[in-house]
């Protein structure tokens, strides 16, 4: 299984989206939410997808250019 990270990124500033990412070494998903909850439940949905139920990876939510691992398998 390729190595998968996945990442929420808080918006600059007022009015901006969160953004949820995936990377993996031949591919990148970017997807903008209003709301945070919704970006990190897309972040889930694809973790579980990759993984077969199975989270694989790691989940890292970025603040102010720091990502900072939420979870990993």
């Amino acid at each position: 299984m390729p190595n998968i990270r996945y990442i929420v990124y808080d918006p600059p500033q007022d009015g901006y989206p969160f953004l949820a990412v995936a990377l993996s070494p031949r591919e990148v998903s970017a997807v903008a939410y209003d709301t945070l909850q919704e970006a990190e439940a897309h972040i889930a949905a694809l973790a579980i997808s990759a993984a077969g139920s199975i989270a694989a990876g790691c989940i890292v939510r970025a603040r102010n250019g720091c990502a900072i691992s939420l979870g990993a398998s």
